[in-house]
């Protein structure tokens, strides 16, 4: 009796320690998963995006003042532009605004932004198109989902109307056109 109870209480300890073992764990990096909306990549792809722009001398933002946003749906997108420090020194407004240096369609009616668009399409405003069912001419950045994946379409000949120079950098992780439809 003495000799089980003496393995019973040695073997107790091993068996849950080989439990513990046996339990999987998770693998460094699986530990949370970062999962981001359309609105907020959109919102995030929109700020950085002005580091590969250049504006005319006379109209850069970084001379007049902080980058001036529109949107047509601010609403949408307003919650990550809230905090100064990840903003990246934009202001946002609900479009229609005086002037601006990037007017984001977010959402928009086909007709309502080939009208946007074609306003603007001689200022030297970046106009960005997400969320848009087909995107109008002349429209110089639309942001496109593809396979669960956010992709930019870049128009050359509208960014050279609006008198904007876009970053080489840039235009490598784009799908580039110049002024032909977008497929």
């Amino acid at each position: 009796m003495g000799f089980l109870s003496r393995l019973r209480t040695s073997l107790l300890p091993a068996v849950l320690l080989l439990a513990l073992l046996c339990v999987p764990q998770p693998v460094r990096g699986e530990e949370a998963a970062v999962v981001a909306s359309g609105d907020q990549l959109c919102a995030l792809i929109v700020q950085r995006l002005v580091k590969y722009v250049f504006w005319p001398a006379a109209e850069a933002p970084e001379k007049i003042g902080p980058f001036l946003l529109a949107a047509t749906n601010a609403r949408e997108i307003r919650p990550y532009f809230a905090d100064p420090a990840t903003a990246s020194g934009m202001l946002l407004s609900q479009w229609p605004v005086a002037s601006c240096h990037i007017l984001l369609l977010n959402g928009t009616a086909p007709r309502e932004a080939a009208a946007l668009v074609a306003r603007l399409a001689d200022q030297p405003v970046l106009t960005v198109g997400y969320k848009l069912e087909t995107p109008p001419p002349g429209l110089i950045v639309n942001i496109v989902e593809r396979d669960g994946r956010l992709k930019l379409q870049i128009d050359m000949q509208a960014a050279r109307k609006a008198g904007l120079v876009i970053s080489s950098r840039l235009l490598q992780l784009a799908q580039v056109h110049d002024g032909v439809s977008r497929d």
